[in-house]
């Protein structure tokens, strides 16, 4: 397995691209489930008034609040690192069942930090940000690996946008892709129709992770170029 990590991270560090589609699937169920997180009225205003209908709701995260949306430092933590930080599954958990049990014995990780279901309404936007802040120290050297995109709803007429080359994440239900979240991006829905995603912030990797990345790099780099 050594030679799968040293490999994973090289190509994570050279990566030029804006996304990474991987060899794994969310269960159908968690479409069902999500509709019952909304239903349950669950969902906050996800950071700020500048964005329009984002909404989140959170399944592990701070403190086990579902509605600790943000990093740690929006709640009086240093960051996402300060080792006081209680990360445990949340009230929303209970009503997701078979999204969790994926995320604890299919999903390649050992320890998490933030998931949540995040939700971008009809006629909704998020504008352009990136999601690295150069006063929280320099970036990851491999920043296709800073966070997962999983695609739980993807209606005509939503995308999530490089802002520079205009290149679209290829969403379709159930897929999930490793994300480039340090470059500028940008999404919106012109739909009538919510669009769900599921975004995973991991702690530990399992060491399966690792031959999961140079595998699913070998079969689904596209060749795009983000710049």
């Amino acid at each position: 397995m050594s030679e799968y990590v040293e490999q994973a991270n090289k190509i994570a560090e050279e990566f030029p691209g804006f996304y990474l589609k991987l060899k794994l699937q969310l269960p159908k169920e968690s479409i069902h489930e999500v509709q019952n997180v909304f239903d349950e009225n669950f969902f906050v205003k996800h950071r700020g008034r500048n964005h329009l209908g984002w909404m989140s709701a959170t399944i592990h995260g701070l403190d086990g609040d579902w509605y600790k949306t943000m990093s740690g430092k929006q709640y009086g933590y240093t960051g996402d690192s300060d080792p006081s930080i209680n990360w445990t599954w949340t009230e929303v958990a209970e009503y997701c069942p078979e999204t969790v049990r994926w995320l604890k014995e299919e999903f390649p990780s050992k320890t998490f930090r933030r998931v949540r279901f995040m939700l971008l309404e009809p006629g909704g936007y998020i504008l352009d940000h990136s999601d690295y802040n150069p006063r929280n120290g320099p970036p990851s050297k491999g920043p296709i690996m800073n966070a997962f995109n999983c695609c739980l709803t993807q209606p005509d007429e939503c995308a999530l946008v490089n802002t520079k080359s205009e290149i679209s994440v290829p969403f379709k239900p159930l897929e999930v892709y490793c994300f480039n979240n340090n470059v500028n991006h940008h999404a919106y829905n012109n739909s009538d129709e919510n669009r769900f995603h599921l975004i995973v912030h991991n702690h530990e990797y399992r060491d399966d992770f690792y031959k999961l990345f140079v595998e699913s790099f070998e079969q689904n780099y596209d060749g795009h170029i983000y710049q």
